[in-house]
């Protein structure tokens, strides 16, 4: 309710979280756009859930994605554009979500650093196909471990649900 969105999934790991959305919305071999400005683990799981990393560059202001860049790189061959919320500032989220949607091409942000955080009274997270979130030691809300992962598409929903209820169970 928080977010406005129909469903929201815990993940034990934002990683987890960025690995499952990329593969339930790509077909293997295909393109995610990003930033190069991030964490290797988003990139290591674009690789691990068959995408290939195609980076666009930064804001020299914000150090986010380029909206532009953006735009420039989508082909026929993009799966899906990874797109970061770094230290809280958001990227240029409504372009970009106007830039995918025009393109057909699934919208994923990475709000590991943004929790709470809004652009004209809206959620970061919430504006794509899919929002990643980190519980981590140094987020904004963290339990050590764990994210969540939102979205308002029923079928991105239950491709990672059904993932993800066949990893072990990690007692404490």
């Amino acid at each position: 309710r928080r977010f406005d969105v129909p469903y929201a999934l815990a993940m034990p790991q934002c990683r987890v979280g960025i690995y499952l959305a990329i593969k339930a919305v790509i077909q293997p071999g295909q393109k995610v756009i990003c930033s190069p400005y991030t964490i290797s683990d988003a990139i290591n799981m674009v690789i691990c859930a068959g995408g290939v990393p195609v980076f666009a560059d930064i804001e020299e202001t914000t150090g986010n994605i380029d909206a532009n860049e953006v735009e420039k790189l989508i082909d026929s061959d993009t799966g899906a554009v990874l797109v970061t919320h770094l230290h809280g500032i958001p990227c240029a989220i409504e372009r970009l979500e106007a830039i995918c949607k025009a393109r057909g091409v699934p919208l994923l942000e990475d709000a590991a650093q943004s929790f709470g955080a809004k652009v004209n009274g809206k959620r970061l997270g919430t504006f794509g196909d899919v929002g990643i979130f980190s519980f981590g030691m140094y987020k904004n809300i963290n339990c050590f471990y764990g994210g969540m992962v939102v979205t308002h598409r029923k079928d991105v929903h239950d491709r990672i649900r059904a993932e993800r209820d066949t990893f072990p169970y990690q007692p404490t």
